[in-house]
């Protein structure tokens, strides 16, 4: 990487956007070209902080009910617009291998080509492919009962009534409990405060939780709790319960902000580092400049970006990749073009949570991941990935993080091809 001057950069990739698929575009391509430099540019500094730390590949198959066990297997099955179905089993297994060298010892799964099913804090049950260590012991098809545990001002985990959905569901007991702790949450959202104290260095504050966890035992071998127990330090902390209480400890990710999410991109930001990939933060995207069917220059409020190829991995219309107004839906930095119902009332479905138009919205593209219309490319030296694309129901599906990387991976290693 160059500095021409204090306002403008100049690398050999830029890729925007900072969550799963931007991420893996940068990773794949420092690890592809590592004399290239590579730089990653973050419109929000919290982009994943809704996400629970359970990595999908595939839950469930087009018009299925049921969990799926193993997704790899599935893909004879799937649509032929899928991007799985376009870009094979061999690329996902490359994909998922640089998540999996990214995270290291934190996550687990990588070792078998199945799903594994976790209890959540509704009380329904989410089938996962990679999944935190502090989460592992929560899989459900080990047979051993289980404890809810909730605990004082943190609602997001109603114990009851999750043990009692989860009885409805398993072939064993699912039990409940709340406990009062002396573990201070004086700041407001309660989950990244609750770990905060754990990991202040107080002892008393884990004592006291661990004081609290031993007054509700009974027989379960394994108890799950809220997803809090600590940021930076939250192997140690759970690793010092389990031996304190003599039981498995899992947690149980709950809502927004998600501590689990923070983990994985404290792992991500690591692997990127180390990999050499320079991270933007909180960057606030003014536009572009472009000249003879390239993209030149992305700018921002304060500084602007050349390189010589483009990823772009801003999200879909949650994440302000996509935006609409009353008659359409746009891409705002690049204007590429956006595959959208025609109507607003196409966007919607009659079952709840059925299968909305709204939700394959995005970018289209050809099959090499470059934003595309009828004539070709908009812009030979982008490309694009993650929920910014045209996809199928990833939601239903529960494919979205599988999709994420996958197309995060292969715009990554072909953009940095072409530089």
């Amino acid at each position: 990487m160059t500095e021409d001057s204090k306002n403008e950069r100049s690398d050999d990739l830029v890729v925007v956007g900072g969550g799963l698929a931007g991420y893996t575009a940068a990773l794949a391509a420092a690890r592809q070209d590592r004399s290239a430099s590579v730089r990653l540019l973050c419109p929000s500094d919290d982009q994943f902080r809704a996400h629970s730390g359970l990595i999908d590949v595939l839950g469930y198959l087009p018009e299925g009910d049921e969990p799926f066990s193993e997704p790899l297997s599935a893909i004879e099955q799937l649509p032929a617009d899928h991007w799985y179905a376009n870009l094979g089993p061999d690329r996902i297994e490359e994909a998922l291998a640089v998540f999996d060298d990214a995270t290291g010892e934190s996550y687990a799964g990588d070792h078998t080509d199945q799903n594994a099913l976790f209890p959540t804090a509704v009380g329904t049950t989410k089938p996962a492919s990679r999944y935190p260590e502090s989460i592992a012991a929560g899989i459900v098809s080990t047979g051993q009962p289980i404890r809810l545990v909730g605990f004082d001002r943190l609602p997001d985990l109603d114990a009851q009534l999750a043990a009692d959905r989860l009885t409805e569901l398993l072939p064993y007991d699912v039990t409940d409990s709340s406990i009062t702790t002396a573990v201070p949450v004086d700041s407001v959202p309660a989950a990244p405060a609750f770990a905060k104290s754990l990991e202040s260095g107080e002892e008393m504050y884990r004592d006291s939780l661990a004081d609290a966890l031993r007054s509700v035992l009974d027989v379960e071998p394994r108890i799950g709790v809220p997803a809090v127990l600590g940021e930076q330090s939250a192997e140690a902390i759970r690793t010092e319960l389990e031996a304190t209480l003599g039981v498995r400890l899992f947690e149980i990710p709950v809502g927004a902000p998600s501590i689990p999410g923070r983990r994985l991109e404290a792992r991500l930001d690591a692997a990127l580092e180390a990999a050499g990939v320079s991270i933007e933060r909180d960057v606030s995207l003014a536009g572009a400049e472009t000249a003879d069917g390239q993209i030149d220059t992305i700018r921002t409020a304060v500084e602007s970006f050349e390189a010589s190829a483009f990823v772009l991995a801003t999200g879909g219309l949650q994440s302000g990749g996509l935006v609409s107004n009353r008659s359409e839906i746009t891409e705002p930095l690049f204007d590429c073009p956006v595959q959208a119902p025609s109507s607003r009332q196409d966007w919607t479905a009659a079952e709840f949570l059925g299968d909305h138009d709204a939700v394959r919205v995005g970018v289209e593209t050809d099959d090499q991941l470059q934003p595309a219309g009828s004539s070709g490319p908009v812009y030979s030296n982008l490309y694009a990935a993650g929920q910014l694309l045209e996809t199928t129901n990833v939601i239903a599906e529960q494919s979205t993080d599988g999709v994420a990387i996958l197309t995060g991976y292969e715009a990554g290693q072909r953009a940095i091809e072409q530089v």
